[in-house]
Parts: structure tokens; C-alpha cells; sequence
């Protein structure tokens, strides 16, 4: 799941991905972010309740919940 959502993020299909961990919202710095959220993408993506930032800016969200 982790490996999917990341691979998604870091795609074109985004635009949010923030590779350096330098946005302004960033909460761990010098880590791979989401520009929207600022939340690290590893921790992120790893969590079977987050789903894509994109639904924040009234977006239509490129993963979801995991709820297996």
C-alpha cells in the first residue's frame, strides 16, 4: 500500500510532492512531504487511514483510505 501511494504522490498526476521537505508547512524538514499537509509522505503513506491531501483543496483525492 505504502509503495503504491508514494509512487502516486511522487507522479506527475500530483504536483504536491515536495522531495526536499522544504514547503513552509513542512513538519519534519529535509524529508519527502506533501506540499498541501505538510505531512511527511513516508508516515503518511504507511497509514491505512490517511488518503491523498488533494480532497483538503476540494480535489478529487489519487488514493483513499485503506480499509482491508
Amino acid at each position: 500500500m505504502a509503495k503504491e501511494r508514494t509512487a502516486i504522490c511522487k507522479s506527475n498526476r500530483c504536483g504536491y510532492y515536495d522531495a526536499l521537505g522544504e514547503s513552509e508547512n513542512t513538519f519534519i524538514k529535509g524529508k519527502p512531504s506533501c506540499k498541501i499537509c505538510g505531512c511527511n509522505i513516508k508516515i503518511l503513506s504507511n497509514s491505512p487511514e490517511s488518503k491523498c491531501s488533494l480532497s483538503e483543496l476540494g480535489q478529487e483525492p489519487l488514493w483513499e483510505q485503506n480499509h482491508d
